[in-house]
């Protein structure tokens, strides 16, 4: 359970200081849309974040069929 906590932390950090370093790059350099990948950025990892529980889940049963495997043979 603990790396399930580290890995959404990680996720949660990653995604907010690449969102705030497109703010940042968006109020110095107006030439480019960074405000737009900031909300890209951030949906994406967003997107991630949301799907953690089913990537878990699915690794769990897996780990689970793999162990039911070798206690039959």
């Amino acid at each position: 359970m603990h790396r399930v906590e580290t890995i959404d932390l990680a996720v949660t950090v990653l995604g907010l200081a690449g969102f705030l370093g497109f703010l940042a790059a968006a109020r110095l350099n107006d030439s480019f849309p960074f405000d737009v990948a900031a909300l890209v950025w951030f949906a994406g990892f967003g997107a991630v974040k949301a799907g953690l529980p089913l990537l878990f889940q699915k690794r769990e049963d897996a780990e689970h069929r793999r162990a039911e495997r070798r206690t039959r043979y």
